[in-house]
């Protein structure tokens, strides 16, 4: 799982000779230009000159393309500005997500940290993936309720059980 980026390269050109470049990585599109407008806005207060756009649109940064390029000048320094989006790879296997979830519990955690977790989740995932989470969690205690077990994971089974009981009774 590859979570998505821009990446933003600036170069700084002055009297035609290429004085800086830089490349940086963000998360979003509105970080991105927050750093592209900071930079160039910083340098329009130190030479004491107004920031003007050359060519292209920073705007460019949130549309539906993967590339592209803008640039600004200001007094006799130019900026050359490219970016790039990076897509997401969100596909995750079903054995990737068991060894993961495996991996997790295997380590001592206690309650609170448990706790802790479902929280954060709580708090920062998209709520429409919480609904899918929650299918998710509800397809789990049903596989627990109905799965082998042996006395290592007895009471996992037999509170699964009553949950799905509760869950068929009143149609969840």
């Amino acid at each position: 799982m590859k979570k998505a980026s821009i990446i933003i390269s600036m170069a700084e050109v002055t009297c035609g000779i290429l004085e800086s470049q830089q490349c940086h990585t963000f998360d979003t599109p509105a970080e991105a230009k927050a750093f592209i407008l900071r930079n160039l806005e910083a340098e329009s207060s130190e030479l004491d000159t107004p920031l003007e756009k050359d060519s292209g649109d920073i705007m460019s940064v949130f549309r539906q393309v993967t590339e592209g390029n803008f640039s600004y000048t200001v007094g006799d320094h130019e900026y050359h500005i490219a970016f790039l989006k990076v897509p997401g790879e969100y596909n995750v296997s079903d054995d990737e997500m068991a060894n993961t979830l495996e991996a997790f519990v295997n380590t001592g955690r206690s309650v609170r940290q448990y706790e802790k977790m479902a929280g954060n989740i709580s708090l920062n995932m998209h709520r429409a993936c919480q609904n899918e989470l929650w299918r998710f969690v509800k397809a789990i205690i049903r596989a627990f309720a109905n799965g082998r077990y042996d006395r290592r994971n007895e009471t996992a089974h037999d509170q699964a059980e009553l949950v799905a009981g509760f869950m068929d009774e009143k149609r969840f």
